[in-house]
């Protein structure tokens, strides 16, 4: 079943994960800022189908697992063949996983309050440390999905779907948890400077 949303001065219906009723159902049951944002936007409104809109074409920009199947007239990249979970059982071809929906209306209320991370690269980082009062911050060596230390995904989305990128299976999902690196034996994450190491030499 595919699903679309007109938006005024758009000549034809644009397909989307889901559909605005469902979405609607979803976000204005969450609470927070993005919950917030969307619930101010008018119902049924161009901007809350704009939202969806941006979410779906997210979705559908990474390299995921599998083949799209493009069952029932979809242009949709889910749902898709090939398609396994972490466990190495199927993912069913012939139905968008609840959990693609899910992430979908997730991103659409995390644009609501920031329209860019519908536009970001990857979720990369480098902040290591941040004081409650914002006085002091502390930074580790930057994260980046372009040298797999970060996800493409923001980090709610990602741990809905991560599983199913097509790198996941090479990377076992290392961009949802941090990882220490070298041979040094310390971690990225610590502040290795500080550290008396034992040597018998």
């Amino acid at each position: 079943m595919t699903f679309t949303v007109s938006i005024t001065g758009v000549s034809s219906p644009i397909e989307v994960y889901g559909g605005l009723p469902a979405c609607d159902d979803y976000v204005l049951t969450m609470i927070g800022d993005g919950a917030d944002a969307y619930r101010a936007l008018t119902a049924n409104g161009d901007d809350r189908k704009r939202l969806l809109v941006g979410a779906t074409r997210f979705i559908d920009r990474p390299s995921w697992q599998g083949v799209a199947t493009l069952a029932g007239g979809t242009t949709l990249q889910w749902p898709r063949s090939g398609v396994v979970n972490p466990d190495g059982s199927p993912v069913d071809s012939a139905s968008v996983p609840a959990a693609i929906l899910q992430a979908v209306f997730e991103l659409v209320a995390l644009a609501a309050t920031d329209p860019d991370v519908l536009s970001a690269f990857d979720s990369g980082n480098n902040v290591k440390k941040l004081d409650a009062d914002g006085t002091s911050i502390e930074f580790f060596r930057p994260t980046s999905a372009l040298d797999g230390t970060a996800t493409v995904l923001p980090q709610v989305v990602n741990q809905l779907i991560g599983k199913w990128l097509a790198t996941a299976l090479a990377t076992a999902d290392t961009g949802a948890r941090g990882e220490s690196f070298g041979t040094d034996g310390c971690s990225q994450f610590d502040d290795c400077d500080t550290l008396k190491r034992w040597s018998p030499f």
